[in-house]
């Protein structure tokens, strides 16, 4: 897994959100992946779904850390059609962000640390909306701090 930037299909998009992120919300936020490799995805999308065993497998071949029996009781993807697997040009059409404060990852995606009465993760998904990006919020397994690239964005 990347957190490049440049790997992402319109990196300026990923500049402009971070910089309306901060802009708008005061929020700090940094990307946390770009692209997945194949055998990454095949571990993640494993998780929560075959043993631990198995998963900690895939997840040491794909050159991922292992993780524990409570990690493995959850599922962390939907699909192994992501759109974090490069397309034909090595550029992911996906990225996820997470939101920084204290020098702290804020993993809870109902935190407001600027205390506006907005989730910080929705802030930043409705940024990624007015850039033209899907937001994860939307699908039926909301993923709150994944944004998709798409084709009708300029």
């Amino acid at each position: 897994m990347s957190r490049a930037i440049a790997k992402f299909i319109r990196p300026e998009i990923i500049i402009e959100f971070l910089r309306q992120c901060k802009e708008e919300t005061g929020l700090n936020v940094i990307i946390t992946r770009t692209d997945t490799t194949l055998e990454e995805q095949t571990a993640l999308y494993a998780q929560g779904r075959k043993s631990l065993d198995y998963v900690n497998q895939l997840r040491k071949q794909a050159g991922m850390e292992l993780i524990t029996e409570k990690e493995n009781s959850y599922c962390v993807t939907w699909t192994m059609k992501s759109n974090h697997l490069p397309d034909s040009n090595g550029l992911s059409h996906a990225f996820d962000f997470g939101v920084i404060y204290n020098g702290k990852y804020i993993t809870d995606i109902k935190a407001d640390v600027d205390n506006d009465k907005i989730p910080d993760y929705v802030e930043c998904a409705l940024i990624g909306e007015k850039l033209g990006l899907k937001s994860g919020q939307r699908f039926s397994n909301p993923d709150f701090p994944h944004l998709e690239y798409k084709k009708e964005v300029n």
